[in-house]
């Protein structure tokens, strides 16, 4: 079983990431067509929704118990949190790849 400060870590950095990832879109809204921004900001809040309730679950794992940690209870709900974050980037990526409609 993985440490629970190694894996605090980890999905620390992972959060780091989103937040970049977050900043990215951020730019790519500045700069696409009016057709696309919306779908892109709907996006970018899904993503920064999902990743506050992971930073919050991450919170709560750092004040649990190692009896939580290593009864697996206090990660599920962090693991519920991720998974969230993995159907938030491919709504986002998919925004990405819209094509505008012709007018």
């Amino acid at each position: 079983m993985i440490a629970k400060t190694t894996y605090i870590r980890r999905r620390d950095a992972s959060l780091r990431a989103l937040d970049l990832e977050i900043i990215r879109l951020k730019s790519f809204a500045d700069i696409s067509p009016e057709i696309i921004t919306p779908k892109y900001n709907k996006a970018i809040q899904r993503l920064h929704s999902t990743r506050e309730v992971a930073a919050r679950k991450l919170r709560e794992l750092r004040q649990s118990g190692e009896y939580a940690w290593n009864n697996g209870e206090a990660s599920h709900g962090v693991e519920q949190a991720w998974d969230e974050i993995r159907i938030a980037v491919l709504y986002a990526i998919s925004a990405t790849y819209a094509e505008p409609v012709a007018s």
